[in-house]
């Protein structure tokens, strides 16, 4: 009986160390939102610029459409230049920097095109919410 008791408790601990492993840490969320926000905003997808982006507290539902279809009219500009240049080849993102209070993070990022030389570098700034819940600040 304390043999099966010492192997639950065993089995229990495997677990929680196991599924706290799989878990994204703080870091490599930052990175892979400012990757498909930047994937996002070269291919044409407007639906997921808007649900990721910080536009502050004060966004009403006359505010908030015009902030839709201003996003809308800079991802479609975009993605225009995008496919001029074959479209995109690779995204780079280097670690992320954060503010002391971990409320806000600056992420590098590094976009190669397919038939042009030339790449381009954008920073990308971050706001959490609290609850570790990660937005791009609107510029």
């Amino acid at each position: 009986m304390k043999l099966l008791n010492i192997f639950k408790t065993l089995v229990l601990i495997s677990t929680v160390f196991f599924l706290s492993a799989c878990g994204e840490s703080t870091e490599e969320k930052v990175k892979n939102l400012a990757v498909e926000y930047t994937k996002a905003l070269c291919t044409g997808n407007a639906d997921y610029v808007f649900k990721n982006t910080d536009f502050g507290d004060d966004l009403d539902s006359d505010k908030e459409e015009f902030a839709h279809k201003k996003i809308e009219s800079i991802v479609n500009k975009n993605k225009e230049k995008t496919d001029k240049k074959g479209g995109i080849n690779k995204i780079e993102a280097q670690e992320p920097i954060f503010s002391e209070d971990k409320t806000m993070a600056k992420v590098l990022i590094k976009i190669t095109y397919k038939t042009d030389d030339d790449s381009k570098d954008e920073e990308i700034t971050l706001k959490n919410d609290g609850s570790n819940n990660w937005k791009v600040l609107f510029k």
